[in-house]
């Protein structure tokens, strides 16, 4: 019984150890946000802040999602995996900026659609 309780104890000092260790990195914003970035998909909000004093809309982030693929073409689904939702990549890309944005079909006469930026070049929506 003397050796159970002995276990026990360098079992809970062990968890006590790794609970430190993690207190320790959420104590450190910057490793937060990469492991956030990391498990969730989405981008560190310190490579976000392009323009500082400026929200980043989400046409910004739509925009930057192009450009990090070298403007290849990528349809709604694509979009939606790196954190959009459907209803907001459509409107940007069918109302807000309709002219922003080439639309493709895809090939075999699915319905889906390929979108890439008209013009990648241009800052910010600029033309």
């Amino acid at each position: 019984m003397h050796y159970d309780l002995d276990s026990e104890i360098a079992s809970l000092e062990s968890q006590m150890t790794r609970l430190k260790q993690v207190r320790d990195i959420l104590a450190d914003k910057q490793l937060c946000d990469l492991l956030r970035a990391h498990f969730t998909g989405k981008r560190p909000r310190q490579i976000l802040k392009s323009r500082p004093n400026k929200r980043r809309t989400k046409y910004d982030e739509l925009r930057q999602f192009f450009l990090d693929r070298n403007n290849e073409w990528a349809t709604l689904n694509e979009v939606t995996e790196v954190g959009f939702s459907k209803g907001t990549a459509r409107q940007i890309m069918y109302i807000a900026k309709p002219k922003e944005f080439e639309r493709e079909a895809t090939p075999g006469g699915g319905r889906e659609t390929k979108f890439r930026l008209t013009n990648p070049a241009a800052q910010n929506g600029e033309r």
